[in-house]
């Protein structure tokens, strides 16, 4: 009896444990990483100036475009630097078969402007391509202002995602259905800031759904929404308050 109780009790213990492991292996949310496809000058501007009220609750990373003049984003990347905004410039890689003299040209054209780093799309993960990808990572760096480099690239594997000399990979842009079943386990002990995920799609019953499973799964950087890129989801103000509960551990 004395041996059973003492195998039932080494058992509790040893569930408790592997209970407690589960939880402690998620990692809170880094932060947001929003698509801002929008012009600041237009009434679309209210979109910019709702992310650099947001800035003070949470950390946030956006991704940017030209879509209109020049001029009209510089005043509005400057007030987003003034509050820690961190600021990606979007460049497409056209799955990685971009000239690389074109994609330089696009690069260097946005140096020009206040940004903190580069948003390369469309990257393929296929291992017959990493050698460009490495090469426009490489190059993007050699400007002084770019401090991270993030790679859209999704169902990128882990091997992929460990391999690039990038900061963070969107491992996932489709819509909630298909977040609801994605697997992560491959990417399990790999740091949360270097990797995101970009779920649309999203109905506002689900947008904590949403959030949940990006901590659960080790997910550091996240966007949900609604709505088209070229705006903010109808829930903003309570994802930005969800995210600041993820990223506080609380």
């Amino acid at each position: 009896m004395a041996l059973r109780r003492s195998l039932a009790l080494f058992m509790l213990v040893l569930l408790v444990a592997t209970i407690g492991y589960v939880e402690v292996s998620a990692k809170p949310a880094a932060g947001l990483l929003i698509p801002l496809y929008s012009c600041p000058s237009d009434e679309s501007g209210s979109l910019w100036r709702a992310v650099e009220a947001a800035a003070s609750q949470v950390n946030i990373t956006i991704i940017w475009g030209i879509i209109c003049e020049e001029d009209d984003y510089r005043s509005a990347l400057e007030r987003l630097t003034a509050v820690r905004v961190s600021r990606l410039a979007y460049v497409a890689t056209s799955d990685s078969a971009r000239p690389l003299e074109e994609l330089k040209a696009r690069v260097g054209f946005y140096s020009g402007f206040s940004i903190d780093g580069i948003f390369f799309d469309e990257v393929s993960s296929d291992p017959s391509k990493w050698n460009y990808d490495e090469q426009i990572i490489e190059y993007a760096r050699s400007f002084p202002q770019v401090k991270r480099v993030v790679l859209n690239s999704p169902y990128a594997d882990a091997d992929f995602v460990c391999a690039m000399p990038a900061d963070t990979v969107v491992v996932f842009e489709n819509q909630f259905s298909d977040w609801e079943g994605f697997c992560t386990g491959e990417y399990a002990g790999i740091s949360p800031s270097r990797m995101a995920a970009l779920i649309h799609h999203t109905p506002a019953s689900l947008l904590k759904r949403a959030l949940d499973l990006a901590s659960s799964r080790g997910i550091g950087y996240v966007y949900v929404t609604d709505r088209p890129w070229d705006q903010l989801p109808s829930y903003f103000q309570e994802e930005v308050g969800l995210v600041r509960l993820l990223s506080s551990g609380k």
